[in-house]
């Protein structure tokens, strides 16, 4: 089955206002989780570079007393 058969829903050989809806829909559905992922790793990263530079502080100032 092809992305254009998928997007028929009705199988009259063309892609209606409503289907046109549901594929942008779709499309809008999956660009927010791809963004909600960006902003989760994104949070990983910030906060292993932190516990990093922290911890690199932290040893820094113990060889130095």
């Amino acid at each position: 089955m092809t992305e254009f058969e998928r997007a028929d829903l009705d199988k009259n050989g063309t892609i209606e206002k409503d289907e046109w809806d549901k594929l942008s829909l779709e499309d809008r559905r999956l660009e927010i989780i791809d963004s909600v992922y960006v902003i989760a790793a994104s949070g990983v990263v910030a906060a292993f570079m932190g516990f990093n530079a922290y911890s690199s502080n932290k040893s820094s100032n113990e060889k130095k007393q």
